[in-house]
């Protein structure tokens, strides 16, 4: 369930009756959301939109899918498709590749702060999301490494209008 909390169940068998509540889970956190948008115009991408853990975060057009709809969490995570935004192997080392993870409370690979030049500065290494190289290739993976203030390493939360 997405959106404002809401979620509606259908019974479409003539005699279908519901005969539990459901509890819903609230997996979502509470900040600002929208599209990463980086170096190039390219956004920070889940890559092929999948859920599963240790899926490459990539640039990649901006299409607009839940792929490319992050969360920045007032618990210093930044999410996409309910997984957090990590260092893989909570790299600390140049060129250390992102990746989605589960978001296990306290991780410090999974937190981020928001630097007031537009950079991501992740908590364990004290490095910033980079996309390595100034790589405007859909696809090209985004990784962590010194924070410089270059624009490879600055993002804009950018909210989809319609």
């Amino acid at each position: 369930m997405t959106g404002n909390g809401t979620s509606t169940a259908t019974c479409t068998h003539p005699q279908s009756w519901a005969t539990k509540t459901i509890n819903a889970v609230v997996v979502g956190v509470a900040g600002q959301q929208g599209r990463l948008v980086g170096y190039g115009g390219k956004c920070v991408d889940v890559a092929h939109g999948s859920c599963t853990v240790a899926t490459p975060v990539q640039g990649y057009d901006c299409n607009g899918t839940s792929a490319q709809w992050w969360s920045l969490g007032v618990d210093g995570t930044v999410r996409a498709l309910g997984k957090c935004l990590n260092a893989v192997w909570a790299g600390t080392t140049n060129g250390t590749k992102a990746e989605i993870y589960v978001g296990v409370a306290g991780t410090q690979s999974e937190q981020w702060i928001p630097q007031t030049d537009g950079s991501l500065k992740n908590v364990n290494s004290g490095k910033c999301l980079d996309d390595p190289g100034f790589n405007t290739a859909a696809g090209a993976r985004l990784g962590i490494g010194v924070c410089n203030g270059a624009t490879n390493q600055k993002w804009v939360l950018t909210p989809l209008v319609c």
